[in-house]
């Protein structure tokens, strides 16, 4: 006979809001969505996740309570454990000055906040680099964050480059950048990068970011940048008197792959852009289409980037100019 202890009931009492204080970290941590919360007018103003946990809230009230812990010495007075936006979002509405809640331990809150809150997709990369900071602190390690939390490495990294001096000299030199392609460029121009080892490449990349510089970069750029410098790298030689020269491989000595037909073909890489004004655009359809038809040409071997300016974005999408974003020019153009 199997002897199983029945879960501990768990009580749900009444809380004052004004009696709730929240820990600096947590704080700290989730500043730029509080501030969010705080300032909508209306809730179409909200991302989608915090649409659907605002109207929620607002229609059927708080379906799962916050958790505190009593303050030492403190009366009556408690921390907040777990339900930030819960709490930000119920304060806003104003609905009452008693909020739902449970009473922890006070010695694994954060532990367990931090537990239910590492993966949430919804943290811009400066508040997930707040959260995995202060593990590190407490001996986490880049890879254990990555081991128990289930967190890609990549987002691990770009949270943490997010918060550097690099990065915030690197989007002023080239704004609206995404944080992916400005570590690319930040990963090529460290001393010790083979990019900047190699005399030929350090000059042409150098020369090529200094061109850029005050314009928005698209990823094809860098990819494109990267795929020719390493070229150059593969077939830089080094003379008995140190002087780098470039030597163009000669086709005959190049090895032909023959694919395998079950193998899946790798995707097009694009290697030249170019930005044209919307008369020109707008002309060149009928000539890319025919080029298409004539020469053959795959339709993925063609991509188009649209670029629209903030302002005109803005009223695209009738949101505040501030906070557009580049993801705005792709849900405008897929609206039917």
């Amino acid at each position: 006979m199997l002897n199983a202890t029945p879960p501990k009931t768990i009580e749900v009492i009444q809380i004052t809001i004004n009696s709730i204080s929240i820990p600096p970290i947590l704080q700290q941590a989730r500043a730029q969505t509080l501030s969010t919360i705080e300032n909508a007018k209306n809730i179409e103003d909200l991302d989608s996740n915090l649409s659907i946990l605002y109207k929620a809230i607002k229609d059927y009230g708080l379906y799962e309570p916050i958790k505190v812990y009593r303050k030492k010495g403190k009366g009556t007075s408690y921390e907040l454990a777990e339900g930030l936006l819960r709490l930000a979002i119920y304060k806003n509405l104003k609905t009452s000055t008693h909020i739902p809640a449970v009473v922890v331990d006070q010695d694994d809150a954060l532990h367990r906040a931090f537990i239910g809150n590492m993966a949430r997709e919804d943290y811009s990369l400066p508040e997930l680099a707040a959260w995995i900071n202060h593990l590190i602190s407490n001996g986490e390690t880049e890879n254990s964050i990555f081991t128990k939390f289930h967190i890609p490495r990549t987002r691990i990294t770009h949270a943490l480059f997010s918060i550097t001096q690099e990065y915030e000299d690197l989007l002023r030199k080239y704004p609206e950048t995404s944080i992916t392609t400005l570590k690319r460029i930040q990963t090529a121009i460290a001393s010790d990068s083979a990019y900047m080892q190699n005399p030929i490449t350090r000059n042409t990349l150098l020369t090529t970011l200094k061109n850029l510089e005050d314009h928005t970069i698209p990823k094809s750029i860098i990819d494109s940048l990267m795929e020719d410098t390493k070229k150059v790298i593969d077939s830089t030689v080094l003379s008995e008197d140190g002087h780098a020269t470039y030597a163009r491989p000669d086709p005959s000595s190049v090895s032909t792959k023959i694919s395998d037909p079950k193998e899946a073909p790798e995707p097009p890489v694009f290697y030249r852009e170019a930005t044209v004004t919307m008369d020109t655009f707008i002309s060149s359809v009928a000539k890319i289409e025919e080029a298409i038809k004539k020469y053959n040409i795959a339709q993925d071997d063609i991509k188009v980037t649209i670029q629209i300016t903030k302002q005109a974005t803005a009223k695209l999408v009738n949101k505040e100019e501030q906070s557009v974003r580049n993801y705005d020019i792709e849900k405008w153009l897929n609206e039917k």
